[in-house]
């Protein structure tokens, strides 16, 4: 499964744009104080996804980073 997360920084948290290769997208928002248990909790829900998915109890995770030009 592939997703991308978008993460935008705001002065007192951020917000977080989840989308799968299927077009689904959800949306999010964080605290300041949240915002690493905000990103690892959508992680998570793939990651367990994918294993309840497969029927396995291992995942690959593969991560690239990538600044976002500003509109």
């Amino acid at each position: 499964m592939k997703v991308i997360i978008e993460i935008e920084q705001f002065d007192n948290g951020i917000a977080l744009k989840w989308k799968d290769e299927d077009d689904n997208e959800l949306k999010s928002v964080a605290l300041e104080r949240d915002k690493e248990q905000a990103i690892g909790k959508m992680i998570w829900e793939d990651i367990k996804s994918e294993m309840d998915y497969n029927t396995c109890n291992k995942v690959e995770l593969k991560i690239e980073y990538e600044a976002c030009e500003e509109n």
